[in-house]
């Protein structure tokens, strides 16, 4: 019994070896999986947030030092952050499928991207180098080079705005009350109580709001000068030209409610 125990103990030795680093590889793979995974997060983020290139690589590298992968902070270099587009296969119902943009065409603007992959590696290539086995010698290898990529995807936004369209949205956006104050004046006969204005323009703008709102209120007009319309207008117009800016294809819709109309 003892003979043959000599014999199994090497081998046994040998398996509870290899037992342990294939453990140890899946931890380390699965490390550096969660660690690219959250850097692609964090810079898919950046580029929707911010439309900006190097604060997405920023946030990635950021994010991935964060993450230890076999013990050490896992670092990307600017190159293993790619920008691209991503399209679902299918007509719409398959898989998206990545297609790479030139870095500094998307950082210029001359080109768009719409989603980020991150490809981490801890191989002879990179900062950390490749990952020594726990049990060294165990078979013909000492290390051993994991990679992944992982890819963070902004979808296109569907966006709704609900618009007030109130009679109250003809209402001027200036509290006129600020501008004014009340004084009594000897017209003759008796006192009466007059307005002053602190400032001639803030006059002109009232009596212009206040035609504007009569012709509004009685002939259907446009929305009053200074009016809230006039200023949901010039909002929604804004946001509008953001929205022409992002990478995104945005669809809007427009929703109204109103309680006097």
């Amino acid at each position: 019994m003892i003979p043959l125990f000599a014999v199994l103990l090497p081998a046994i030795l040998i398996l509870c070896g290899v037992a342990i680093n294939i453990a140890y590889m899946q931890l380390t793979r699965t490390e550096l999986k969660i660690a690219s995974d959250a850097a692609a997060r964090a810079a898919g983020r950046g580029l929707s947030e911010f439309q900006d290139v190097d604060a997405a690589i920023a946030l990635a590298q950021s994010t991935a030092a964060l993450n230890e992968v076999a013990g050490q902070p896992l670092t990307l270099d600017d190159d293993q952050v790619t920008f691209g587009l991503a399209t679902r296969t299918n007509g719409g119902y398959g898989r998206y499928s990545f297609t790479p943009k030139n870095t500094n065409a998307v950082r210029n603007k001359t080109d768009k991207a719409t989603a980020v992959r991150i490809f981490a590696r801890r191989d002879n290539g990179s900062n950390e180098g490749a990952v020594r086995l726990l049990i060294a010698g165990v078979g013909p290898f000492n290390d051993f080079q994991p990679t992944n990529a992982a890819i963070s995807t902004q979808v296109d936004r569907d966006i709704a705005l609900i618009l007030d369209r109130s009679g109250s949205m003809a209402e001027s956006t200036i509290d006129w009350s600020q501008h004014y104050s009340y004084e009594w004046v000897w017209s003759g006969r008796r006192w009466r109580q007059v307005v002053v204005w602190d400032d001639p323009d803030m006059e002109d703008a009232y009596n212009d709001w206040y035609d504007g709102y009569v012709d509004w209120y009685y002939g259907g007009d446009g929305a009053p000068p200074n009016s809230r319309w006039e200023a949901l207008t010039i909002a929604v117009n804004a946001f509008v030209d953001v929205l022409d800016n992002t990478d995104q294809e945005e669809l809007v819709s427009v929703a109204t409610f109103s309680t006097s109309v």
